[in-house]
């Protein structure tokens, strides 16, 4: 893989870990997806130093993200910070819409009701368990889901945390963790690269 490539690679890893609203911070990767819409990602990770520097790094970084701008509105995207402590890495970035997260990152991200969201296609054929309290406590039918319909939704297909703007009250099942009343970890053993084929439904409110 070429230099330049990795570089890619890890910024949209990076991309994946601060993402909300407000001051949040974090020592582990996650994504924060705030109530109207706006998305933070933070993003943690070991810095090889013998395979670019920090100055080529954040030199591309501000080269994608004004690439990116300049085909879209002005600050869709915004390096927050950048931070290389005892060789961890630590990079926010801000990004005004849920199409500008996806776009940047080709990360599919859906927020909305339940109702639009199964309007938009996504048909919630997946198992679901019921979130109490930041806990599991129980299995959901889809039916229940989708009688919900005016409950937010987050849909995700990535391995990452993420942080929602309310409290939890169901979660697919599949490869997800609640670990707190408005977050979860999604973690594919079998496929544990960033982006991935299954989605995660998140429904909140």
């Amino acid at each position: 893989m070429k230099k330049f490539g990795c570089m890619l690679l890890a910024l949209c890893m990076f991309t994946c870990m601060f993402a909300g609203c407000g001051a949040t911070d974090s020592d582990e990767t996650i994504l924060i997806v705030g109530k109207k819409g706006k998305v933070q990602s933070i993003d943690v990770e070991a810095f090889d130093k013998s395979y670019y520097t920090e100055e080529d790094f954040k030199s591309f970084a501000e080269d994608a993200i004004d690439t990116y701008n300049k085909k879209h509105e002005v600050d869709s995207v915004t390096l927050t910070s950048f931070a290389i402590e005892e060789d961890v890495a630590k990079l926010k970035m801000e990004f005004k819409s849920i199409a500008d997260y996806s776009n940047f990152t080709d990360i599919p991200l859906y927020q909305g009701t339940v109702a639009e969201a199964y309007a938009a296609g996504y048909k919630f054929d997946t198992s679901f368990s019921k979130v109490e309290k930041g806990e599991i406590v129980g299995t959901a039918a889809k039916s229940e889901i989708l009688e919900s319909e005016k409950l937010h939704v987050v849909i995700i297909g990535a391995n990452t945390d993420v942080k929602v703007g309310g409290k939890i009250l169901y979660v697919s099942t599949e490869n997800v963790t609640v670990t707190a009343k408005d977050t979860v970890s999604i973690r594919d053993e079998e496929n544990p690269s960033l982006e991935s084929d299954k989605y995660t439904y998140i429904i909140y409110k």
